[in-house]
């Protein structure tokens, strides 16, 4: 069974990844299989194989598939997002005032930053962060600052360095990503 977990889970993402042409090559399943097998160790940190892991490595392979569909096209899919609301919600211990008010700072956050900035972020991006919050309250909140300076400064060095300008949009979901992996670890 310790084998089998990251099988299924590498071919779980590369399903998901036959849908978009643009990852139809080679290098995705490649990429898929070391995905699959480099994420199963995060999931088995500390704990013995239980349900727990098994929840753990599908939360972290929806968040790696997310984030690559988002780093190679662009987009972020509502059927992914509302998977990943259906995946966390019902299983995470937040009381439902504290989703309430995480959810609520993401929706004050996202409404400020698109009066202050129009398309600043994806609304791909909005959805996922307003799911993560629902999901996982605070806890998200406080890993997410860490995404936000990451990101920010990813995207300094990337016009810094010339390789995007100024419009050039830069996806966000890998950094997300990177939050709930820390979340998790």
């Amino acid at each position: 069974m310790i084998f089998v977990l990251p099988l299924i889970g590498s071919l779980f993402v590369y399903l998901v990844f036959f849908h978009y042409t643009a990852l139809k090559t080679w290098k995705t399943g490649l990429l898929c299989l070391c995905l699959g097998i480099l994420l199963y160790p995060a999931a088995v940190m500390h704990q013995e194989y239980n349900a727990e892991i098994i929840y753990r490595y599908l939360v972290f392979l929806l968040f790696a598939v997310i984030a690559l569909i988002d780093l190679y096209c662009m987009i972020i899919p509502d059927m992914l997002v509302l998977i990943t609301l259906l995946l966390t919600f019902p299983f995470t211990a937040v009381s439902p005032w504290e989703r309430a008010a995480s959810l609520a700072v993401i929706l004050t956050a996202s409404w400020i930053v698109e009066k202050w900035r129009k398309g600043c972020f994806g609304w791909g991006d909005v959805k996922l962060c307003r799911v993560c919050a629902l999901s996982f309250g605070f806890s998200f909140l406080s890993y997410f600052r860490y995404s936000l300076v990451l990101g920010g400064l990813f995207a300094c060095i990337a016009l810094w360095s010339g390789h995007v300008k100024k419009q050039t949009r830069i996806p966000f979901a890998p950094w997300i990503s990177m939050t709930i992996l820390l979340l998790f670890l």
